[in-house]
């Protein structure tokens, strides 16, 4: 069962999520390209799987890392290896750092499913190909709450479940999977995005929910074997 607190989080990051669709979906959409205002690509014109756009921020990954185009094979291999291993453990009940993944899972299902659906409502409601500048608010809340469900769900480890550094990390890798899996995977397979733009995506993303799963986890425990030695 949950706690009243995780409820009242999930109820209020429903109606935030809400919210944000029904401004998107009421108001007159405007695209734009920087400040300019560009006509709105017609989505029925959207080919996945062919619209690779070459012309992309890198975060990490220096320009000729890699070709900047599309594997399907190598995307698809990862995506089940991912996908069957989460399977396997479950199924499996093998423990890792002396636990199941139902005991990583159970106490923070809630947080790990509020990350499931932002990390969603990001790319399926509020990212539409071009990014629409007067959504730029709720795309910033959306990857704010994100970062707080994975804030949270760490804290209730530490403090509710006595979990260690090495549990907090692979709970911090699960909700991983949760956000930044989801995210390239809509990249990938509904936006036409290129394997060299997920896997810069994957790892930028990837060390920002670790650095949070880090900075809570660890100052948590820290305070704790203090608290502990007075």
């Amino acid at each position: 069962m949950m706690s009243k607190m995780s409820k009242k989080a999930l109820a209020l990051l429903t109606l935030i999520l809400i919210f944000q669709a029904i401004l998107v979906f009421s108001s007159p959409e405007k695209c734009y390209i920087g400040e300019e205002e560009v006509p709105c690509p017609d989505s029925n014109t959207i080919n996945p799987g062919t619209n690779v756009d070459r012309d992309w921020q890198r975060d990490l990954l220096p320009e000729n890392f890699m070709p900047d185009e599309r594997n399907d094979p190598l995307f698809i291999s990862f995506f089940i290896i991912v996908l069957m291993g989460v399977i396997g453990l479950a199924f499996l009940k093998i423990k890792i750092f002396d636990k199941t993944l139902a005991e990583y899972v159970k106490p923070i299902w809630g947080y790990l499913l509020g990350a499931f659906i932002v990390a969603s409502s990001q790319y399926l409601v509020l990212e539409m190909n071009l990014i629409m500048s007067q959504f730029s608010l709720f795309l910033r809340i959306s990857q704010g709450l994100w970062a707080l469900l994975v804030g949270l769900g760490i804290a209730k480890l530490v403090t509710k479940e006595n979990f260690n550094l090495k549990q907090i990390l692979f709970a911090g890798l699960l909700f991983n999977i949760a956000i930044m899996m989801t995210k390239v995977s809509i990249r990938y397979f509904f936006y036409g995005r290129s394997i060299f733009y997920v896997v810069d995506r994957l790892l930028y993303g990837t060390i920002l929910v670790m650095f949070v799963t880090l900075f809570v986890g660890g100052l948590l425990l820290f305070l704790k074997r203090n608290n502990y030695k007075k």
